[in-house]
């Protein structure tokens, strides 16, 4: 006759126990610590392009300021270099195709001293300055400079 053994259950104390759920629970861990660390990267990687875009456009922005205001700025220069028929109430305007530089000229009608408006265009960027006529010329009053209209009522400087 064949014996059987008969198996007990093997009684186990409190210590190894703890180490045997220890021992299954090792992968789950390492996984949900794996999970949280992919998590954690994501999010900086989303929030590193949110905010480098975000830079992005204003650095377009600025860029686009600083090329139509020197834009603006070289017209009004120009325009000091050029000939001019005496300045009117009306707006007279010479442009340079090939820098792209437009400039303006127009009789102020302000109360003090006699001065001319200079108007440097740069697409719809637009920049004032006060200047005075001479001989067909036009010279550059110091500290006159505007990114508005120096007349109180805003339509003088329409065109």
């Amino acid at each position: 006759m064949l014996k059987q053994k008969i198996y007990k259950p093997a009684v186990l104390n409190d210590k190894e126990m703890l180490f045997k759920l220890h021992q299954g629970e090792r992968g789950f861990s390492t996984l949900l610590m794996v999970l949280i660390i992919l998590a954690l990267g994501m999010v900086i990687i989303k929030t590193y392009s949110y905010i480098s875009s975000s830079w992005q456009k204003d650095y377009i922005q600025y860029q686009q300021y600083y090329y139509h205001f020197n834009q603006a700025q070289s017209s009004i220069e120009w325009a000091t270099l050029q000939n001019w028929s005496p300045p009117t109430e009306h707006w007279q305007c010479q442009t340079l195709a090939s820098y792209q530089l437009s400039a303006c000229i127009k009789l102020a009608n302000l109360v003090a001293g006699n001065y001319v408006i200079i108007k440097g265009e740069s697409s719809q960027f637009k920049l004032y300055h006060l200047a005075t006529y001479n001989n067909a010329k036009l010279k550059l009053t110091l500290g006159h400079w505007l990114d508005y209209c120096p007349n109180n009522r805003s339509q003088y400087c329409e065109s």
